[in-house]
C-alpha cells in the first residue's frame, strides 16, 4: 500500500511539475509575443524625449533646466553674454555623453576621428581650437582628416566643393594649432587635394564656393600657407560684391537677399572690412566695398525679429541666428547693434535650446538637431571670444565662474558624412509591413509553444531528463533569436512598401494638418508629358514636415525613382536623381533645386519647414537655376 501510495505521489509529483513547465513556458511566449507585437506600433516618443531618456547620468545631473537658465537669462543678465561659455560648454557635455567618451579629448580621438569629413564635427574642432577656455590635443583629427580627404579626393565620387573647402580650412586651422610654423599643404594632404580645392571648387557651384573660397584663401593668408590659385582674395571679393543683391543681401538665387548667405558673405568679407591695407585694391575700389559690406550690415539688423532671433524664407531658424552672431563676431562688431524689441542676439539664440543643451533648428517642435548644436556651439564660442570670456571647461549654464575682462577682443553647411539612398528599392523601405510580420510572429510562436509541449511530454517520460532539458532550453533561445530578427529587420513586400499608410501625408484636412501644393518638373530636359515627373497637386500634410519628408512619400506613393544623400544624424538632405534624372545628366551645372512661393530658398530641403498655403515645385536646371528664372 505504502508502494503503491510513494509511486502515485511520485506521478503527481511528474503531473505537478509538468503543469508548472507549460505554465511558465505559456506565459515566457505570451510575454514574448506582446513584446514582439509591441515593435510593430508606431513610437510617439519624440527625438528629443528618446536623446533625454537615454542620456548618461554622469552628465544629465549637470545639464541645468532650459527654461529656467533662459528666464533666469533674460531677467536677470540683460545683454549679459557672460552666460554664453556655460551653454557651450553644455552642448559639449551632451555630445561627450552622447557618444560614449569620458572627455573632450576621448571625443576629438574617437568620435571626431571616426567623422573627420564631418562639416559638423569640422564646426567644433574650429570653434574649440580658437576658444581660450577649451583644451584640446588635434594632432590625431588632423592625421585622420588629412587621410579622409585623400580618400575623398581619389574616390570616385569625390566630395561637394564647399565641403572640400571647409575641410581644408580645418585641416589648416588643426595644423597651425600643432605646430605654427610656415607650411605648405602638401605636407598634408596629397597634390590631387591641393589641386582640387584651389583650381576645381572656387566659383564651380555658384555663390557659396566664391564665400567657402575666399574664406580658404584669408585662411591660408592668416596662417602664412603657401599656395597657388587660379583666384586672388581680391578676384573673389570683387565677384562677390558684383552679387550683391538691390536689397543690401546676398542670396543662392533671385534678387532679394537671405539671412543665411548674407551673413556667411560677410564672414568671408570680414577681413577686408577689419583691415584693407593688406588688399591690392585701389582705394576706389576698397571704398565701395566696405560701403556694399556696410549695407549688408544694415540688411542683418532690419531682418531681425522681434524675439531677437532670425528667419530664412519665412522659417525662424537657429541657424540664421547663429550665422549673423558669428558674422557680428568676425567683423569686430557690438552685438548692441543687434537688439529689436528689448531682445538681443542670444536671447534670440536660446530660443531653440533643448532641456539636454542641444539646440533645435526650430522653436516649433523643438526636436534636437545636431547641425544646429554645431552652428549654436560655433556662435557661442564667438560670443566668449568677443568679449574675452573664459570658463572652465566643464561649466554649465548654471555657473557663475564666467568673467568678462574690460577689454573686448575679437576674431556653414552641408555635411559630407553622408549614405546613399535609393527609394525605389526595398533596402530603402522605411515603414514594415504589419501583416508580413505578423504571420511570421505566429509561425515563430506556435513552434515555440509546440516545441515547448513535446519536449516536456519526453522529459517527463524520459530517464535522461538532463538531455531533454537542454533541448528545451535551445529551442526557447533559438526562436528567441527568430523573433529578434523578425522584428529588427525591415521585411515588406514591395507592394506592401509602397501601399503603406503615410505619417507624412494626408487624406483629408483635420487638426494638425496643412494644405500645400507640391510638383515635379523636368521641363528644362524633357518635352511634352515626360515633364511632369508629378503635376501639381494640393496636399495635405502633417504640421511641422519638411520640403524633404513630403518629396519622399509622394515618390514612395507613386514609386517614382529617388536618389539622395543624406545625414541620419544630422538631418540633411541633398538630392541627386528623381525619376533616374540625374544630376550632371545634362552638364556640370545641372541638377536638381526646389522652389518655395517662387523663390529659390537658401536652406536644404531637410531644414525647410512647410507651412500653410506653401508652394512647393522641384525644378530640373542646367545652369545653377539660370534657366529657371524666367519660368
Amino acid at each position: 500500500m505504502k508502494i503503491t501510495e510513494t509511486i502515485s505521489a511520485k506521478s503527481m509529483q511528474k503531473r505537478s511539475l509538468a503543469a508548472i513547465i507549460i505554465a511558465v513556458w505559456t506565459v515566457v511566449c505570451l510575454f514574448t509575443g506582446l513584446v514582439s507585437f509591441s515593435m510593430l506600433l508606431p513610437s510617439h516618443i519624440s527625438h528629443a524625449e528618446e536623446v533625454s531618456s537615454t542620456e548618461s547620468s554622469e552628465y544629465k545631473n549637470d545639464l541645468p533646466d532650459a527654461d529656467d537658465a533662459v528666464n533666469s537669462y533674460n531677467s536677470s543678465y540683460s545683454y549679459d553674454y557672460s552666460t554664453a561659455a556655460g551653454y557651450a560648454n553644455d552642448i559639449l557635455n551632451r555630445n561627450i555623453a552622447s557618444a560614449g567618451e569620458n572627455d573632450l579629448q576621448s571625443l576629438a580621438d574617437n568620435y571626431f576621428c571616426e567623422n573627420a569629413l564631418s562639416g559638423n564635427v569640422q564646426s567644433y574642432v574650429q570653434a574649440i581650437i580658437n576658444n581660450p577656455g577649451l583644451s584640446c590635443d588635434f594632432t590625431l583629427y588632423t592625421q585622420a582628416l588629412s587621410q579622409a580627404l585623400d580618400d575623398s579626393v581619389m574616390s570616385e565620387n569625390g566630395t561637394f566643393p564647399t565641403s572640400l573647402q571647409k575641410a581644408v580650412i580645418t585641416l589648416i586651422i588643426c595644423r597651425s594649432q600643432i605646430n605654427n610654423e610656415t607650411f605648405s599643404l602638401d605636407e598634408l594632404v596629397a597634390p590631387e587635394v591641393v589641386n582640387e580645392v584651389f583650381f576645381n571648387t572656387i566659383g564651380t557651384k555658384g555663390i557659396m564656393t566664391y564665400i567657402y573660397g575666399l574664406n580658404l584663401l584669408e585662411t591660408c593668408n592668416d596662417y602664412s600657407v603657401e599656395y597657388s590659385c587660379d583666384f586672388t582674395r581680391e578676384d573673389i571679393i570683387l565677384t562677390l560684391i558684383d552679387m550683391q543683391s538691390a536689397d543690401g543681401g546676398f542670396s543662392l538665387n533671385g534678387d532679394a537677399g537671405d539671412v543665411d548667405v548674407t551673413a556667411m558673405a560677410l564672414r568671408a568679407l570680414s577681413g577686408i572690412y577689419r583691415d584693407s591695407s593688406d588688399y591690392e585694391l585701389s582705394d576706389a575700389e576698397k571704398s565701395d566695398i566696405l560701403s556694399c559690406i556696410d549695407n549688408a550690415i544694415a540688411f542683418l539688423i532690419d531682418a531681425q525679429l522681434a524675439t531677437g532671433d532670425y528667419s530664412s524664407y519665412g522659417n525662424a531658424c537657429s541657424e540664421s541666428t547663429a550665422q549673423v552672431i558669428l558674422a557680428a563676431s568676425d567683423l569686430s562688431l557690438d552685438y548692441s547693434t543687434f537688439i529689436n524689441n528689448d531682445n538681443s542676439l542670444l536671447d534670440g539664440l536660446l530660443i531653440y535650446r533643448m532641456p539636454d543643451g542641444s539646440f533645435s533648428h526650430t522653436a516649433s517642435p523643438l526636436v534636437t538637431n545636431d547641425m544646429a548644436s554645431a552652428q549654436a556651439f560655433e556662435a557661442l564660442c564667438a560670443i566668449c571670444r568677443t568679449y574675452n570670456i573664459t570658463a572652465s571647461s566643464n561649466m554649465t549654464s548654471t555657473d557663475s565662474e564666467a568673467t568678462i575682462n574690460s577689454e573686448s577682443t575679437t576674431q556653414g553647411a552641408s555635411s559630407s558624412d553622408v549614405y546613399s539612398s535609393d527609394i525605389s528599392s526595398t533596402n530603402s523601405a522605411t515603414s514594415a509591413s504589419f501583416s508580413t510580420k505578423t504571420i511570421l510572429y505566429i509561425v515563430t510562436a506556435s513552434l515555440l509553444v509546440l516545441a515547448i509541449i513535446i519536449f516536456t511530454i519526453v522529459y517527463i517520460r524520459k530517464k535522461n531528463r538532463k538531455r531533454y532539458l537542454m533541448q528545451i532550453i535551445s529551442s526557447v533561445i533559438i526562436a528567441a533569436v527568430a523573433s529578434i530578427a523578425i522584428f529588427s529587420i525591415n521585411i515588406s513586400t514591395r507592394e506592401e512598401y509602397l501601399s503603406a499608410p503615410s505619417s507624412v501625408i494626408s487624406a483629408k484636412p483635420g487638426e494638425g494638418i496643412i494644405s500645400i501644393t507640391y510638383s515635379i518638373n523636368c521641363g528644362t530636359v524633357r518635352a511634352g508629358d515626360l515633364a511632369d515627373i508629378y503635376t501639381a497637386q494640393t496636399l495635405y500634410v502633417t504640421e511641422g514636415v519638411t520640403a524633404f519628408d513630403v518629396l519622399t512619400e509622394i515618390c514612395r506613393l507613386n514609386d517614382i525613382q529617388l536618389d539622395y544623400e543624406s545625414n541620419s544624424v544630422y538631418g540633411t538632405a541633398y538630392i541627386k536623381a528623381i525619376d533616374s534624372l540625374y544630376e550632371f545628366d545634362h552638364g556640370d551645372l545641372s541638377g536638381w533645386m526646389y522652389r518655395v512661393n517662387g523663390e529659390f530658398p537658401s536652406v536644404g530641403c531637410g531644414y525647410y519647414v512647410l507651412k500653410e498655403g506653401d508652394s512647393v515645385e522641384w525644378l530640373y536646371t542646367t545652369n545653377i537655376g539660370e534657366d529657371l528664372k524666367n519660368d
